[in-house]
């Protein structure tokens, strides 16, 4: 790790550096700004910020916990440049390049274009330069191929192109490049910078050209834009957390009505048992038919009606009736 930080850069120098801390816009917001920072390579210029405003909004809470999910990069301006011997360097220690049939590769910064050069192996070692144009397209960087040549002098043949070409893709895919926000075709690479940075950032480039062996890159978003921007990305991330905590709750409910079993009578249960025989046997049971009137002459048991036998009432009456004749 600290090799591959070697190889890009040495030494690091700030000339100018303005740090603000606020709680303006209703969270914790930090304004930098920083003037003529330099990254060497040893004796190498390397990276130049000649101006960069940068804010940083909405920023956590460090005393409980530390995350950027809800932080925002807005690059208000940005003065950037590459230097061309820098570049080189860095593509001379990429073992990669090696490995796809490419040898003396380097980039050449001219006032109006880029050239890049080297060889390529197709059974022999075959030189070849392309030159390229640099535009903006949408706030992204956009890398449109010019002329491919067979070393300074004629046109590469088609094939040959095409197989710069797919050795490009390859180099880009292996970086996961592709993935990432890049897009190659047979006219032109363009690169989303954002997709590349893991943050909440909002930056788009407004020109790029070459200067004297410098790449320049220059841009910068209007802040109080990104800030309305970024207000509705807020509200639409509450929104989606609040309903996605709704599903959490009602999937709880749900699970605690599964756990709440009804009530069943065991099978040996004795109730349970004759109400199944008498269901079993209701079909096959007969009609109820009236019974016959008992004889109870031979019977001992006597019929009281208030507290006198039957038969003693009948002979009163009949007593009481023969009385009134009388």
């Amino acid at each position: 790790m600290f090799d591959r930080i070697y190889n890009i850069m040495s030494q690091v120098f700030i000339y100018g550096l303005s740090v603000k801390l606020s709680h303006e816009n209703n969270g914790r917001e930090i304004k930098l700004k920083l003037k003529n920072f330099l990254i060497k390579d040893q004796e190498i210029n390397g990276i130049i910020i000649e101006n960069l405003h940068l804010s940083m909004e909405n920023l956590p809470d460090m005393d409980t916990h530390i995350s950027f999910d809800d932080a925002s990069f807005i690059v208000e301006k940005l003065d950037f440049f590459i230097s061309e011997d820098w570049i080189n360097k860095i593509i001379e220690s990429e073992d990669s390049l090696k490995n796809h049939e490419l040898e003396d590769l380097r980039i050449d910064f001219y006032h109006d274009k880029l050239s890049i050069s080297g060889k390529i192996r197709v059974g022999i070692l075959f030189p070849f330069s392309v030159d390229l144009n640099l535009a903006i397209d949408n706030g992204k960087i956009k890398i449109i191929f010019g002329k491919f040549r067979a070393g300074n002098l004629i046109t590469l043949p088609k094939w040959l192109q095409k197989a710069l070409l797919s050795i490009a893709k390859n180099y880009l895919e292996s970086k996961n490049m592709l993935e990432s926000g890049v897009i190659l075709t047979d006219e032109y690479i363009l690169i989303d910078h954002l997709s590349f940075i893991p943050l909440d950032c909002y930056l788009k480039f407004d020109k790029i050209f070459t200067e004297e062996k410098y790449l320049i890159i220059r841009g910068g978003e209007d802040k109080d834009k990104c800030l309305k921007i970024i207000d509705e990305k807020l509200k639409k991330k509450l929104k989606k957390k609040k309903e996605e905590m709704e599903k959490i709750r009602f999937k709880e409910i749900d699970a605690k009505k599964k756990e709440k079993k009804p009530i069943r009578i065991k099978k040996d249960d004795k109730v349970t048992r004759i109400l199944d025989e008498i269901i079993q046997k209701a079909g096959e049971m007969k009609r109820l038919r009236p019974a016959k009137p008992a004889d109870m002459s031979n019977s001992r048991v006597k019929l009281y009606v208030d507290g006198e036998p039957s038969e003693y009432q009948e002979e009163s009456q009949s007593t009481g009736e023969s009385h009134k004749n009388d």
